[in-house]
C-alpha cells in the first residue's frame, strides 16, 4: 500500500463573505491525514544517513548475528579482539596460541611454534640444506659449510676439540712457538722444549783418511762468533776401521774445541771383516754439547789421535746447532 497524505481545510470561505482574523487562523491549520506506508522503492538510494540511525553502544558493529535472515544487532568488539564468522553468527575473540596480535595490527609468532612440516618445500635447496621425513626435518648436508660461513676470529687462532668433544679455539702462539699436544687433548702453542734451535754450521761432504799415517785432522769446523746461544751441539757422522793386527786401545779419534780435547772415541769393537781389516758395521754419530756464547770464531777439529798407524776414519759430514738451555 502506497503512502497517502490527505489535507482537509478547517475553514471554508464563501463568495463575497467577510474574512475576519479568526477565520484566517482556522484556515492556516488544515487537518492532515497520512495513511499507508513508505515502500523500499519509494526511499531514494543513499537517502538515510548514519545520523538518522539509532545510536549504538560504544565499540560495537552492526551484524546479522544468526544463521538466518532477520534483523541486525549490535556486536561488541573489545580491545585486540577480532570478529570471526562461525556459520551461525559471529564470535569475537583475540588471536591466541602460537600467534598474537596487538591493537596496532602487529602480529607476533611465539617462540618454538614454527615446525618443519609448516615450511615450504623450497626451504631446503638440497645442495647445502636437506629436508627429510614427514616432519620436514632440516639438516646441513655433508661438505656444505665453507670457510666463508665460519665466524671471524682472532688472527693465529686454530680450532680443536676439548675432552668433551666440543669445538674449542686454540689461542694464537708467539713467534717461534710450536703446536704441542697436551694431556687434556687440547693442543697449545709453546716454546720448543729446551729453547729454540738454529743450525749455525754444517757440511755434507765425505772426508776419508787412509791407514798408514800418524795423528791428523779429518774435519775442521768453526763455531761462529756471537751466535747468541748459551750452548752449541756438535754432531759428526763417521765410520772407522783398523788393521787386524792393531790393538783397539791404539785406535782413537777425538774432538777438540778451541784447542782443548773434549771427547775421545776408541774402536772397542768392530764387525765385518776382510782378511786384513776390521770395520764398523754401520755409520756412527759423535755428539758433544759445548757451553757458552763464543765471542770469537772457535775452531772445532775431528782428528785421528791414536798410537796405531794402520786405521782409518771416513767422515760423512757435520752439524753445529745453537741451543738455549732449558
Amino acid at each position: 500500500m502506497a503512502l497517502n497524505v490527505t489535507v482537509t481545510a478547517n475553514e471554508a470561505f464563501a463568495d463575497d463573505a467577510t474574512v475576519d482574523r479568526a477565520a484566517l487562523r482556522r484556515a492556516a491549520k488544515p487537518t492532515v491525514s497520512i495513511t499507508g506506508a513508505v515502500s523500499a522503492a519509494e526511499v531514494g538510494d543513499e537517502a538515510i544517513s548514519n545520523a538518522k540511525l539509532e545510536h549504538m553502544a560504544a565499540n560495537t558493529v552492526k551484524v546479522r548475528d544468526a544463521g538466518s535472515t532477520g534483523d541486525p544487532s549490535d556486536k561488541a568488539v573489545a580491545d585486540t579482539q577480532i570478529l570471526i564468522g562461525d556459520g551461525t553468527g559471529f564470535t569475537v575473540a583475540p588471536l591466541s596460541g602460537d600467534v598474537t596480535m596487538a591493537n596496532t595490527g602487529a602480529v607476533t609468532i611465539a617462540s618454538n611454534s614454527v615446525e618443519g612440516s609448516m615450511l615450504n618445500d623450497n626451504a631446503a635447496d638440497e645442495v647445502t640444506i636437506a629436508r627429510s621425513g614427514s616432519g620436514g626435518t632440516l639438516s646441513l648436508k655433508a661438505d656444505s659449510v665453507g670457510i666463508t660461513h665460519l665466524a671471524d676470529g682472532t688472527a693465529g687462532t686454530m680450532l680443536s676439540y676439548d675432552a668433551t668433544g666440543a669445538v674449542t679455539a686454540v689461542g694464537a702462539g708467539t713467534a717461534g712457538h710450536v703446536l704441542t699436544a697436551n694431556a687434556s687433548g687440547v693442543p697449545t702453542f709453546q716454546a720448543i722444549p729446551g729453547g729454540p734451535t738454529k743450525l749455525l754450521a754444517y757440511s755434507q761432504s765425505t772426508t776419508a783418511h787412509s791407514p798408514g799415517s800418524g795423528a791428523v785432522t779429518i774435519i775442521s769446523m768453526t763455531i761462529p762468533a756471537n751466535h747468541g746461544y748459551s750452548h752449541v751441539l756438535i754432531e759428526v757422522d763417521y765410520k772407522g776401521g783398523r788393521d787386524t793386527g792393531e790393538d783397539d786401545a791404539g785406535v782413537l779419534w777425538s774432538l777438540t774445541v778451541g784447542g782443548s780435547e773434549v771427547k775421545t772415541v776408541s774402536a772397542a769393537e768392530f764387525t765385518g771383516t776382510t782378511s786384513l781389516f776390521l770395520v764398523q758395521a754401520a755409520q756412527e754419530k759423535l755428539t758433544w754439547i759445548n757451553a757458552g756464547n763464543q765471542t770469537a770464531d772457535t775452531a772445532v777439529l775431528f782428528r785421528k789421535t791414536g798410537t796405531s798407524a794402520d786405521y782409518d776414519i771416513e767422515a760423512y759430514g757435520y752439524r753445529i746447532w745453537g741451543l738455549t738451555a732449558p
